[in-house]
């Protein structure tokens, strides 16, 4: 089968959060069984074209943008053995990479126009067009109205919280226009007076999935549908979740090239525990910090944004000497506000020995962190799915997770089953966040029954092996 998954970000070259991962994982996956992928994201001047093979292929064609002809073309790249297509325009267009989560509806309503017009001369013939979060919502929409006939659509939602609001001139500039949609309403926003690209990519598109089971069961209810919820409910028979994976060959503390001491869940516990020490010692040592023997490590590795439940990571982490753990904090685009208040707990950290908050994204510095920590704390208000827990588990660090979305689905209270990988928690509150870590801190200071969750969680496969099944299957469903 011939799979187009267009999207706004893919790891490791471009990428700002999870979803560049699950782009990734799910294509690599995908090919390795046999299917003839690709991956088409715009060609921002941030991508260091030396980490791709360039396949010598380039398709030139004209796009259009405020009723002008613009010259556009795709050139055909390779990373490792997916295919990689950037798309560009004779002007300067596509910039960085940050802007994403920002909305940034001129960027991308311009891109689906580009992808329309590539779709219609292309030599690529796909069967299924698998487009993913609001960036890409409108091809369903606008391919289409356009005259494209090719392929069947699947849309995948990451993130409701953001969905694109637009108006019509915004959809005029790349010359859709509202007489061409039959109904409309389809792109009409539930509650405000504007338009919805989320709401037309899932009233359109084929098939429609989320990004774990429990995840799409919130998003049909108020609290977390993000004003959506009753569109959800309306396509509920071509709705679904389907919980991501990671990729084991990227994910892999015996083979990661950003660790000097490389380990296995084949070694036993006792090695495993050895490696996560000298990596951790190795750790402190590069960022200067000193290392307090016998006191475990809690980490995080987020965007500094309020889904993450940030304010609850700060309190915790505030209360590392009271608590008596250190800390290690990796966060990404924070607002002003984060930033000050976060810079005001790394120098608080650092004064009393007990760590640091690091800014930026560093993907050498995440594995390192994660094979380094001994437990990882993601107290998120919701979650569709997470990557952070599984990554966390594969490396041998206990997940303290709220018990949402994705979370939910794989992190396994030591409470509730002999089979457990984890701690959970139920609401935001402060208060019971600060209980899971207590009694995960307890759990810690019994060596053989902390090295039994360590190694349950580490021997759990959460692969894209067991994904791509269910996304095969939405596939052949509607080809």
């Amino acid at each position: 089968m011939q799979i187009l998954h267009v999207a706004s970000e893919v790891a490791p070259f471009a990428k700002v959060g999870g979803l560049a991962d699950v782009v990734m994982g799910l294509s690599r996956e995908l090919t390795a069984e046999g299917h003839d992928v690709h991956v088409l994201i715009p060609s921002y001047q941030c991508i260091e074209k030396k980490q791709l093979i360039p396949e010598g292929k380039l398709e030139k064609f004209t796009t259009e943008l405020d009723g002008r002809a613009l010259n556009a073309s795709v050139r055909y790249m390779r990373f490792d053995n997916v295919p990689i297509l950037l798309l560009d325009t004779d002007q300067e267009y596509w910039g960085q990479l940050s802007a994403i989560y920002a909305e940034d509806v001129e960027r991308f309503t311009f891109f689906c126009r580009a992808v329309t017009d590539w779709l219609k001369v292309t030599d690529l013939s796909p069967d299924v067009i698998h487009v993913h979060d609001w960036p890409t919502a409108l091809l369903p929409v606008l391919a289409p109205a356009q005259g494209y006939k090719g392929g069947r659509f699947v849309f995948t939602m990451h993130n409701f919280e953001f969905q694109g609001q637009c108006q019509w001139d915004d959809l005029e500039r790349v010359g859709l226009k509202a007489q061409e949609i039959e109904e409309t309403s389809l792109l009409q926003d539930p509650h405000k007076r504007c338009l919805n690209l989320v709401k037309g990519g899932l009233l359109t598109a084929d098939r429609v999935t989320t990004v774990s089971p429990t995840y799409a069961k919130e998003v049909m209810t108020p609290e977390f549908g993000f004003g959506l919820e009753d569109v959800l409910v309306g396509i509920k028979d071509k709705f679904s979740g389907i919980l991501n994976g990671i990729d084991h060959s990227y994910w892999d503390p015996q083979n990661d090239e950003y660790l000097s001491e490389r380990y296995s869940a084949s070694q036993g516990h006792e090695k495993v525990c050895m490696a996560k020490m000298r990596n951790k010692k190795e750790l402190f040592s590069d960022l200067d910090i000193p290392l307090r023997k016998g006191i475990p490590l809690l980490s995080s590795v987020t965007r500094l944004v309020p889904q993450k439940g940030i304010w609850l990571l700060h309190d915790l982490f505030s209360q590392a000497e009271q608590l008596d753990f250190q800390v290690l904090l990796l966060g990404s685009l924070a607002s002003p506000e984060a930033q000050k208040s976060f810079e005001s707990l790394d120098l608080m950290l650092r004064k009393k020995g007990r760590g640091a908050v690091l800014f930026g994204s560093d993907e050498r510095c995440a594995h390192r962190i994660f094979a380094a920590s001994d437990m990882f704390v993601a107290p998120s208000l919701f979650e569709p799915c997470g990557l952070t827990q599984l990554i966390s588990l594969r490396y041998g660090t206990v997940p303290i997770v709220r018990k949402t979305g994705g979370f939910a689905d794989t992190v396994v209270d030591v409470l509730a089953s002999e089979d457990s990988n984890g701690f959970s928690f139920s609401q935001p509150d402060p208060l019971l966040l600060q209980k899971s870590v207590v009694r995960a801190l307890e759990w810690y200071g019994d060596g053989e029954r902390w090295r039994s969750l360590i190694m349950r969680g580490k021997r759990q496969d959460f692969s894209w092996r067991h994904s791509v099944g269910g996304y095969m299957k939405l596939y052949k469903s509607i080809v």
